[in-house]
């Protein structure tokens, strides 16, 4: 397996389009890796790597037809998750919702003194509120409809709401970004409010004006947690147009409109508009990711050393950790496992160790280390969790004899699920390294540094 190479490919840019310059059968790992990143979210159990986003998924958009047909219709966007049910968040349109806060003088004589608090809140939740004062800003005279004319100009001039008198009523209308207007009374004998239901939605002026405030009212209601599983999006210009974007994980995204009397409002479709960009392939399965191999090296200075430590000698340039012949030399090599694992390949612990100066290994002499080992959630099991795993592996001398200066170079494997010890990426993999006592080399090998070689996933490397 090619190591260098495949690791600076996969942090290299590629392009979008056309053959793969690394050749046919290639993988191209900057265009699938910028793929994966934007669309897709990890699935580890794909042999040899891959991104996976789940099919079935096609474009979404809501065409607004004609705002005034909209009264009492709804607007249901149902979203289904892997693993999880299906959830279905409803707008009902309501025309008369602009006029559904109204201040309503039921006894102009009780209004003395009486203040009104106006509060208006836009679409980015920003509240401005205004006290009206009997006395101070209108005056209370003669009748409930004289009243009402000196109150409703006093509204109307607030930033962000109107009112023009109708009898005995300030209907008040929403302008502009205000989102919703709240009215509150000091005293019920003068005048009385109804609310404005935040639970509908208001089509007004304009088929793109509609469609403006429903997205804004789905994207209120996505930032409260109330919607999930998709976002929604428009043209940079004034559109009728709203589009809907599935989330990595939706496998399904529904939109429904039900017109109470008429089929005029609005429809849903698929398709895109203007520069609404939505995803509609949507991909599952291996896309030929290539892994590639990382050494991480641990000095045999970082080992940890008890009572029974490896003496520490240099021969020469190389110094290390001497193991003596008996076996009772001990020292603890820990690592952990990056979240960049592929989750199934087994680790290869290395062992690079020389031999002893001035006693070569002779010809068909072995040397054996051991290596007991846990894999442990730090911080939830145990340093005794389980059975420690034993791994053996041994050197057998060939040359007779070989150099007293020479080099060498053990590999043993660590079953990644085995007994009790499965490794699990972000497990601390612990053990005590030891010179097997039935080595029949007569020297002591000392050990230089151990490398922990993992096989990783570049893609997975960048959804950690």
């Amino acid at each position: 397996m090619e190591k260098l190479s495949l690791i600076l490919c996969l942090f290299c840019s590629t392009a979008l389009a056309g053959e793969n310059p690394a050749g046919p059968g290639t993988p191209t790992p900057g265009l699938i890796n910028s793929y994966c990143a934007e669309n897709a979210h990890w699935n580890s159990s794909n042999a040899g790597g891959a991104c996976e986003i789940t099919a079935g998924i096609g474009q979404r958009k809501l065409v607004v037809n004609d705002y005034a047909d909209s009264d009492a219709d709804t607007l249901a966007v149902e979203v289904c998750t892997a693993g999880a049910s299906c959830a279905t968040t409803t707008i009902t349109m309501d025309v008369a919702a602009v006029n559904d806060t109204q201040a309503y003088i039921v006894g102009y004589a009780s209004c003395g003194d009486e203040t009104i608090t106006i509060a208006v809140t836009n679409w980015e939740n920003e509240v401005t509120t205004t006290v009206i004062t009997e006395g101070v800003d209108y005056t209370a005279e003669t009748d409930d409809d004289t009243t009402a004319e000196n109150l409703c100009p006093i509204i109307n001039a607030i930033h962000g709401i109107s009112s023009t008198v109708a009898t005995d009523i300030c209907p008040i209308v929403k302008t502009g970004r205000t989102r919703k207007v709240t009215v509150a009374t000091s005293e019920a004998n003068c005048a009385t409010v109804t609310n404005y239901n935040d639970a509908t939605s208001e089509c007004i002026t304009s088929d793109e004006v509609c469609a403006l405030t429903l997205k804004k009212k789905l994207e209120l209601l996505l930032s409260l947690g109330t919607a999930s599983g998709f976002s929604v999006t428009s043209p940079a210009t004034v559109s009728d147009t709203i589009g809907f974007v599935p989330d990595v994980d939706t496998t399904e995204l529904n939109i429904t409109v039900t017109n109470s009397a008429n089929d005029a409002f609005a429809t849903a479709t698929t398709g895109t508009n203007g520069n609404v960009i939505i995803h509609q392939v949507m991909l599952k399965g291996d896309f030929g990711i290539e892994t590639y191999d990382v050494d991480y090296v641990i000095a045999s200075g970082r080992a940890a050393l008890g009572p029974t430590a490896p003496d520490f000698i240099c021969n020469d340039s190389a110094c290390g950790l001497s193991f003596d012949t008996g076996g009772a030399d001990i020292a603890g090599v820990s690592f952990e496992m990056p979240d960049c694992w592929d989750g199934t390949t087994d680790p290869i612990l290395k062992t690079y160790w020389f031999a002893d100066h001035g006693d070569a290994v002779q010809k068909d002499e072995t040397v054996i280390f051991d290596y007991d080992w846990r894999s442990l959630d730090w911080g939830t099991e145990d340093v005794d969790n389980g059975t420690a795993e034993a791994d053996t592996v041994t050197w057998t001398e060939t040359q007779d004899p070989a150099d007293d200066d020479e080099t060498y170079e053990h590999e043993m494997t660590l079953t990644a699920a085995t007994g009790d010890q499965t490794i699990v990426a972000g497990d601390v993999i612990t053990g005590l390294f030891t010179l097997d006592s039935s080595s029949t080399y007569t020297g002591e090998p000392a050990v230089h540094h151990w490398e922990m070689t993992i096989r990783q996933t570049k893609l997975k490397c960048d959804h950690r």
